[in-house]
């Protein structure tokens, strides 16, 4: 639908006293949380072409949308924040940490942190033992991938493009965090924070020809600066 210029207030439409949109796709679908009269959080969908209004559910924080209407983000499970996704048309929920073959113990701080147009997310766990994992979820094939034992512990995605590409952080023993790119056609990592000669980086986001943007600091935290990766 052509933009017209009009402003619809979405909280009224939702009832409750405190409402937020995260995200919003190119037919229109918007999601976003509401906090009702009993302080509870709840994600919904607003579908502003039919003009409906679905709840996800309970404790549940939708933070993207792509295009076909898969939505991801966390929710608070028993043992701490899990990953979901949600397909709008089918109302299909995902708990992505319940697909591993070993469940991991006390699964804080999950949650789907980028997500792309062929239904792959990067998402997040991080276990009381072995810290933040980073991990790849193929929607279409339904296939997990860990990718740990490329960037270790403590890897967090920030992007992702249609390609598959991810980049992120991650924090080497001296504890700086640098920026890499990962392919998971390929399954190969660039560290990209080491080629910058950068005591620490962060990328901020990847486009579809593959080029990364972020900052980098120069020796001795002297000044910050932008970069991009090509």
């Amino acid at each position: 639908t052509p933009a017209t210029g009009d402003l619809l207030n979405i909280g009224v439409l939702l009832g409750a006293p405190n409402s937020d949109a995260r995200a919003v796709n190119d037919q229109g679908q918007v999601v976003g949380t509401i906090t009702n009269a009993n302080f509870e959080t709840q994600g919904y969908l607003y579908d502003s072409v039919a003009g409906t209004i679905t709840y996800i559910g309970l404790s549940v924080d939708p933070q993207y949308i792509n295009n076909q209407g898969l939505v991801g983000g966390s929710f608070q499970a028993f043992d701490g924040s899990h990953a979901f996704l949600y397909d709008s048309g089918t109302g299909a929920f995902t708990d992505l940490d319940l697909l591993f073959p070993d469940p991991w113990p006390y699964s804080h701080l999950g949650g789907v942190r980028a997500m792309n147009e062929k239904g792959q997310v990067a998402a997040t766990f991080m276990s009381a033992v072995d810290g933040i994992h980073m991990y790849l979820y193929d929607s279409a094939t339904a296939t997990v991938t860990d990718i740990e034992a490329l960037v270790g512990k403590n890897a967090f995605p920030k992007a992702m493009n249609d390609a598959g590409q991810v980049v992120g952080v991650f924090f080497p023993p001296n504890n700086q965090q640098r920026a890499f790119v990962y392919d998971s056609a390929t399954r190969a990592i660039v560290d990209i924070g080491a080629l910058l000669e950068s005591p620490a980086s962060d990328p901020s986001d990847i486009n579809g020809a593959g080029q990364v943007v972020g900052w980098a600091y120069t020796d001795g935290f002297a000044e910050q600066r932008a970069f991009v990766y090509d």
